[in-house]
């Protein structure tokens, strides 16, 4: 087989993050997972600090509000 399978947490992760655009994506994981700071994204994506900061809270304001709507 050429497809390798998906972990369960793989899975979970792409759920979760669905809500979310691309840069929103890009930044959390370069930042949570990747283990970027918020300056070196930055640098990376040729944009402020304060951009980077502002997508990535954003970001984490819509999975709040994604995961509550999705307990109710």
């Amino acid at each position: 087989m050429d497809h390798p399978i998906e972990s369960t947490y793989e899975i979970y992760l792409k759920e979760l993050l669905q809500p979310l655009n691309h840069s929103q994506r890009e930044i959390l994981y370069l930042h949570y997972v990747e283990g970027f700071s918020i300056q070196e994204i930055a640098q990376f994506r040729q944009t402020s600090r304060q951009a980077v900061n502002k997508i990535k809270n954003q970001a984490l304001k819509i999975l709040k509000q994604y995961n509550i709507q999705k307990e109710k």
